[in-house]
């Protein structure tokens, strides 16, 4: 297996960044349609789609928090990947001086 830590710490910077911008927008976007919902929409058609759109909204925070876990995972990845690489070449070591090589 090859991997390259560095880059994968780059990749799950840009997908939380990336998850963050995203939740912001939603946020931004539910703040506008709660204000036109409470104020200026009334009626049936107004709850119908209130509830739909509360429904959306966490389905998009869902998604939010999805990527940020993602991106966790990616970053746990690549540090065990370090690791892990680090452990076997310290044992590679110590089997070649084990044999006596030079």
């Amino acid at each position: 297996m090859h991997s390259n830590p560095d880059q994968m710490h780059a990749t799950a910077d840009r997908m939380s960044s990336r998850a963050d911008e995203f939740w912001e927008d939603i946020e931004t976007l539910r703040l506008e349609a709660d204000a036109l919902m409470s104020a200026d929409w009334v009626g049936e058609a107004a709850d119908t789609h209130a509830a739909l759109w509360t429904e959306w909204v966490e389905s998009a925070r869902k998604v939010a928090v999805a990527l940020r876990e993602d991106a966790m995972l990616v970053h746990e990845a690549a540090n065990r990947y370090t690791t892990t690489d680090g452990n076997n070449a310290d044992d590679l070591t110590y089997v070649r001086f084990g044999l006596g090589d030079p």
